[in-house]
């Protein structure tokens, strides 16, 4: 089982990544604003402000799905662009109306919501519609109720809970739930099948302390893939039967050395 190690930017490479990239920037703003959903109808100050926010986001969390930066970009600016445009013609109170409605329909749009109009209540209502919105919900707003409903929607929300939270349930309950997002750009890079959720598997984001023989012949009754995830020296042969006899697809991770006496033992 490999890691994708996510690179740490100095400050200096930081700032010459994001100049190096700008033109992208202004590139797909420019193209956006002659031919996109609502061209003309966007200051392009608006456009680089997004852009540049995408740019960002690109380079601090290294999101290798988007093979293409100026495809990113685009996606970004595609959702965000109107939306912040649609905010400033609107009063405060149509502001908090509208943020909620777009939050409720997809929790991804949190990521466009002005700090100032996150609330406890917004915040929820977009965990509840994508549990992973739980990445742009401001620290203080994190409580164990808000996070038990992101896991609840997506396990992989898991990866946004703060340490201190991460209980042995929620943990369980984050390995029990689908962990594959329905971001249409997720879909477009990826089959929607067992070997994108296990991509984005919670038990990366579980706590080591937690990751005993108890957390795992629970987590096997849970999900098919939890034998992928058993740390070394705690794989057993019990383990593997009682994963198996839940889920016979949980057999393709069972050690060899192990899989004739699991198959005996559950009759497949």
């Amino acid at each position: 089982m490999s890691e994708t190690k996510i690179p740490v930017w100095t400050k200096e490479e930081r700032k010459k990544l994001i100049e190096a990239n700008m033109p992208s920037v202004l590139k797909v703003a420019e193209r956006y604003k002659k031919e996109g959903e609502y061209k003309d109808k966007i200051p392009m100050s608006v456009l680089e402000e997004e852009g540049k926010k995408a740019l960002i986001e690109y380079i601090d969390e290294n999101r290798c799905i988007y093979p293409n930066i100026e495809e990113f970009i685009q996606y970004f600016i595609t959702d965000a662009a109107p939306f912040t445009q649609r905010l400033s013609e609107l009063n405060p109170d149509e502001k908090v109306r509208f943020c909620l409605e777009a939050v409720k329909q997809d929790g991804l749009a949190l990521k466009y919501v002005p700090e100032n109009l996150k609330t406890a209540k917004l915040c929820l209502a977009a965990v509840k519609s994508e549990g992973c919105a739980l990445s742009d919900v401001p620290k203080n707003l994190k409580t164990p109720r808000l996070c038990r409903e992101a896991v609840k929607q997506n396990g992989g929300a898991l990866e946004y809970v703060p340490e201190k939270l991460k209980t042995m349930k929620l943990c369980l309950d984050a390995i029990g739930r689908k962990c594959v997002s329905d971001d249409p750009i997720d879909k477009k890079y990826h089959e929607i099948d067992d070997t994108l959720s296990n991509m984005c598997s919670p038990f990366p984001w579980v706590p080591i302390k937690l990751l005993t023989a108890k957390f795992y012949f629970e987590a096997v009754k849970r999900n098919s893939q939890t034998l992928n995830w058993v740390r070394p020296g705690l794989m057993s042969l019990e383990l593997c039967i009682e994963a198996v006899k839940h889920f016979s697809k949980a057999l393709e991770f069972v050690p060899e050395a192990l899989k004739e006496e699991v198959k005996n033992a559950v009759g497949c």
